[in-house]
């Protein structure tokens, strides 16, 4: 299987495995049915948003989708997933196989917590399993003000015998502009007038140009 076809599987298909797994720990936590709906609608804006973003590129939908849900299922995809989620799930996994292993047959210890309290246990539970959806949103609306934001940074770039020539040129650096669904509209017109502004006398641009499809 190619590596992006694994790709494409293997996000939703990771993400509703740690979502079911991250509902049942939930459940024996004794959290009720409404936080673990709202797990769940988190969850699925995420996979909704994935597949959008995939029926995008493919050009099947016309429709570009939004920023924030973007940025969402780029940073759940590639960071919060793979360095988040699927660790926890499978590290209490294991735990609790292990536990299971060595108190077989010990009566559990009883519990102390009045029914529908929220001992300390239950939060420090809750919060631990949650933290990757969690994590994804709060980066996703932590780093969204800032993507309307560009630096222009000068340096002096000494060279051993360079031609007198060549003494002075000024060059201006574009890179990672990533045009279309982050980089757009007036910050586009700003970044053309602060290069402008400097009056370079090249100007060069290393990559990333557009995001997505074509006609971003």
């Amino acid at each position: 299987m190619h590596f992006v076809q694994f790709i494409i599987l293997g996000i939703p298909l990771l993400s509703l495995a740690w979502w079911w797994w991250a509902d049942r720990r939930l459940k024996r936590l004794g959290v009720g049915w409404k936080s673990r709906a709202a797990l769940s609608l988190a969850v699925a804006l995420m996979l909704g948003g994935f597949i959008w973003v995939l029926l995008g590129r493919g050009e099947t939908v016309s429709t570009p989708v939004p920023a924030p849900l973007y940025a969402l299922v780029l940073l759940w995809g590639l960071i919060f997933l793979p360095a988040l989620a699927l660790p926890s799930m499978l590290g209490w996994s294991l735990g609790a196989i292990v536990t299971r292993v060595f108190k077989r047959g010990r009566t559990p210890a009883p519990t102390s917590a009045e029914p529908g309290r929220w001992s300390r246990r239950k939060w420090l539970g809750t919060v631990a399993t949650t933290l990757p959806v969690l994590a994804a949103y709060g980066t996703a609306a932590f780093s969204l003000p800032r993507m309307s934001r560009f630096r222009v940074l000068s340096m002096d770039v000494p060279i051993k015998d360079l031609p007198a020539a060549l003494d002075g040129v000024r060059i201006a650096h574009l890179t990672d502009t990533h045009v279309g669904k982050f980089t757009r509209g007036k910050v586009l017109d700003d970044i053309v007038t602060a290069t402008n502004g400097l009056d370079a006398d090249l100007v060069l641009f290393t990559g990333d140009l557009i995001d997505n499809a074509i006609r971003d």
